[in-house]
Protein backbone atom coordinates (compact mmCIF):
# COMPACT_ATOMS: atom_id res chain seq x y z
CA UNK A 1 0.00 0.00 0.00
CA UNK A 2 2.74 2.44 0.92
CA UNK A 3 4.84 1.57 -2.12
CA UNK A 4 1.86 1.86 -4.45
CA UNK A 5 0.91 5.20 -2.91
CA UNK A 6 4.49 6.43 -3.25
CA UNK A 7 4.61 5.44 -6.93
CA UNK A 8 1.25 7.06 -7.68
CA UNK A 9 2.31 10.17 -5.78
CA UNK A 10 5.50 10.33 -7.82
CA UNK A 11 3.52 10.07 -11.07
CA UNK A 12 1.07 12.76 -9.94
CA UNK A 13 3.95 15.07 -8.98
CA UNK A 14 5.56 14.63 -12.40
CA UNK A 15 2.29 15.43 -14.18
CA UNK A 16 1.66 18.37 -11.82
CA UNK A 17 5.08 19.84 -12.61
CA UNK A 18 4.48 19.36 -16.33
CA UNK A 19 0.86 20.52 -16.61
CA UNK A 20 0.31 22.82 -13.60
CA UNK A 21 -2.01 20.31 -11.91
CA UNK A 22 -3.47 21.25 -8.53
CA UNK A 23 -5.74 18.27 -7.79
CA UNK A 24 -5.66 14.55 -8.57
CA UNK A 25 -8.80 12.51 -7.93
CA UNK A 26 -8.36 8.75 -7.62
CA UNK A 27 -11.42 6.53 -7.96
CA UNK A 28 -12.21 2.89 -8.38
CA UNK A 29 -12.37 0.01 -5.96
CA UNK A 30 -8.70 -0.98 -6.20
CA UNK A 31 -7.26 2.46 -5.40
CA UNK A 32 -9.91 3.24 -2.79
CA UNK A 33 -9.48 -0.17 -1.16
CA UNK A 34 -5.97 0.85 -0.12
CA UNK A 35 -7.41 3.58 2.09
CA UNK A 36 -5.58 6.20 4.10
CA UNK A 37 -2.22 4.41 3.96
CA UNK A 38 -2.22 4.78 0.16
CA UNK A 39 -3.36 8.41 0.14
CA UNK A 40 -0.98 9.46 2.93
CA UNK A 41 2.01 7.93 1.12
CA UNK A 42 0.94 9.49 -2.18
CA UNK A 43 0.51 12.93 -0.60
CA UNK A 44 3.93 12.75 1.08
CA UNK A 45 5.54 11.97 -2.29
CA UNK A 46 3.65 14.78 -4.01
CA UNK A 47 4.71 17.22 -1.30
CA UNK A 48 8.33 16.13 -1.72
CA UNK A 49 8.41 16.29 -5.53
CA UNK A 50 5.92 18.95 -6.64
CA UNK A 51 8.09 21.82 -5.52
CA UNK A 52 7.65 24.39 -8.26
CA UNK A 53 5.97 27.61 -7.23
CA UNK A 54 2.80 26.73 -9.14
CA UNK A 55 2.59 23.10 -7.97
CA UNK A 56 3.13 23.51 -4.24
CA UNK A 57 -0.06 22.45 -2.51
CA UNK A 58 -1.07 19.90 -5.14
CA UNK A 59 -3.41 17.40 -3.49
CA UNK A 60 -4.57 13.84 -4.11
CA UNK A 61 -8.04 12.85 -2.89
CA UNK A 62 -10.40 9.90 -3.24
CA UNK A 63 -13.24 10.24 -5.74
CA UNK A 64 -16.59 11.05 -4.16
CA UNK A 65 -18.37 8.26 -6.06
CA UNK A 66 -16.17 5.72 -4.25
CA UNK A 67 -16.19 2.30 -5.97
CA UNK A 68 -19.26 3.20 -8.08
CA UNK A 69 -17.29 5.69 -10.22
CA UNK A 70 -16.26 3.31 -13.02
CA UNK A 71 -19.76 1.83 -13.27
CA UNK A 72 -21.39 5.26 -13.40
CA UNK A 73 -18.85 6.37 -16.00
CA UNK A 74 -19.54 3.30 -18.14
CA UNK A 75 -23.28 3.96 -17.86
CA UNK A 76 -22.74 7.53 -19.00
CA UNK A 77 -20.72 6.41 -22.01
CA UNK A 78 -23.49 3.96 -22.95
CA UNK A 79 -26.17 6.62 -22.49
CA UNK A 80 -24.34 9.12 -24.69
CA UNK A 81 -23.76 6.40 -27.28
CA UNK A 82 -27.49 5.68 -27.42
CA UNK A 83 -28.24 9.37 -27.94
CA UNK A 84 -26.12 9.56 -31.09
Amino acid sequence: RVRTGTMVGRAVAIVANLLDLQLAVVAGSVALGYGDVFFDAAQREIDARAGLSFTKGTRIVPGSLRDRGPLIGAGRVAFVGLQS
